[in-house]
């Protein structure tokens, strides 16, 4: 009897002693805290450190906040999160990409914006109240800043993929234009003689902030195609402009 005892003891005291590892392990991980490191999946390498552009921090407290995360900042406002969490390499994938997609950011965002969203095949893009559009545009003549809606966009969407269609087959400059590696921003005006204007700022989508699409127009003086700019009738039913903001001598 005296050693059956002995061994429920034993027993005991070390299924105590792992329970005791455990909840230790489990309250590390929970209550020490680490700054995020943003991440990526590299196909060939696997998960690999991410570039982020500015805002981006911002736009984390966002998603952690809307994804239940417990976090704190440091004297950088970079947030802090949970080490259980940043061992997750997969949800720091998933935290890290949706803090740098446009349109999850602009769906969970509770400011108020100048712009609204419209996507459809191929396209997603931001369009600014006229309010907004003042001054944006550039036109020569009377021009009146009109308010667009999705079917608007649509519109001068068709139209614009089948100019570059044409443009391709005609242009070297653009032979290699894909419109579904761009965001976009519209700006609505009409001219004096009544024809709708659609001006379309076009950003490719590894370049611009979340908050400098959802807020401003926006410029990128860097060549490689980086920022296209196209001016859409939807009266007449043709695009007037389809250019680069800036183009390198060797695209030319």
């Amino acid at each position: 009897m005296p050693k059956k005892r002995t061994l429920k003891i034993s027993i005991i005291s070390s299924l105590l002693a792992i329970c005791i590892a455990a909840a230790s392990w489990w309250l590390y991980l929970t209550y020490t805290y680490v700054e995020f490191a943003p991440l990526a999946f590299d196909k060939q390498k696997g998960y690999v450190p991410s570039q982020t552009a500015n805002g981006f921090y911002k736009n984390l407290g966002i998603v952690l906040k809307s994804q239940h995360i417990d976090h704190k900042l440091n004297i950088l406002d970079h947030p802090l999160i949970p080490l259980r969490i940043a061992n997750d390499k997969a949800l720091m994938c998933d935290l890290t990409a949706k803090a740098q997609d446009v349109v999850w950011m602009y769906k969970h965002m509770d400011e108020k914006l100048p712009s609204f969203l419209c996507e459809g095949k191929n396209y997603q893009g931001f369009v600014f109240h006229k309010e907004a559009a003042y001054g944006h545009t550039v036109d020569y003549g009377d021009i009146v800043d009109i308010e667009l809606g999705c079917k608007d966009i649509e519109l001068a969407e068709r139209i614009m993929q089948v100019h570059v269609e044409q443009v391709m087959k005609l242009r070297k400059v653009y032979s290699d234009v894909d419109l579904s590696l761009y965001y976009r921003q519209y700006f609505g005006y009409q001219r004096d003689n009544g024809d709708r204007i659609v001006y379309v700022d076009l950003v490719r989508k590894d370049i611009p902030t979340v908050s400098g699409l959802l807020n401003g127009i926006i410029r990128i003086e860097q060549g490689h195609k980086a920022n296209l700019i196209s001016k859409v009738n939807l009266t007449q039913r043709n695009v007037e402009t389809f250019e680069a903001t800036l183009i390198d001598y060797d695209e030319r």
